[in-house]
């Protein structure tokens, strides 16, 4: 038995299929006009003064030399509690303010490798506090599980951080490597200081 196809059905399917053939190079051509010229067409406020743009890196590959300060490093300590935390304070010898980074280590604890990474901080120009987490609560370098009490160790550090005279800044910046940003997290998170106290 012969199916009934009714003419009118297979007109209209012509039709569209002209209308998408015709319209869909000028659309794509439309698109890939604005895409190439997105950066003359849309403009951010960052885009008014461009004060983020190198024209050295850009084009040849350059990069300006970064701050070098010497760099002083202090033995303290702050209080949780009872508890007294040993810390590093790693500053530019200088005297000057700048801003603050407190440095979070990680399953390896301190020692002369670790301190590396927050004394290069200090000599970009930052004031670097850098608790010893395990020596203040008795943990063995290396721990397989995360004690939470380290988390409020950090939190009490950013406070003493801010307090100190030498921050140009009323924020600080978390740094850390391996389990330390773990550590960071939990206490920003769980004790608020991502609120108000630190800004990155």
């Amino acid at each position: 038995m012969k199916r009934y196809r009714h003419p009118g059905k297979r007109a209209s399917a012509v039709v569209m299929l002209i209308v998408l053939f015709v319209a869909a190079p000028a659309k794509a051509q439309d698109w890939g006009s604005m895409y190439d010229k997105s950066w003359e067409r849309y403009l951010y406020p960052q885009d008014e003064e461009q004060w983020w743009w190198d024209d050295g890196w850009w084009d040849d590959g350059r990069l300006v030399a970064p701050a070098n300060h010497e760099v002083v490093v202090e033995q303290i300590a702050y209080h949780n509690g009872d508890k007294e935390i040993p810390a590093y304070l790693m500053r530019p010898v200088d005297g000057a303010k700048y801003p603050g980074v407190i440095f979070v280590h990680g399953r390896r604890g301190l020692d002369d490798l670790t301190l590396l990474h927050p004394k290069r901080l200090a000599a970009r120009g930052f004031v670097v506090l850098v608790p010893d987490l395990w020596f203040a609560n008795f943990i063995d370098k290396y721990p397989i599980e995360h004690d939470p009490v380290v988390e409020e160790d950090i939190a009490i550090g950013i406070d003493f951080l801010l307090t100190l005279p030498a921050l140009r800044s009323d924020r600080v910046c978390a740094v850390s490597h391996t389990r330390g940003g773990y550590i960071s997290l939990k206490a920003l998170v769980t004790y608020g200081r991502q609120e108000k106290a630190v800004a990155c």
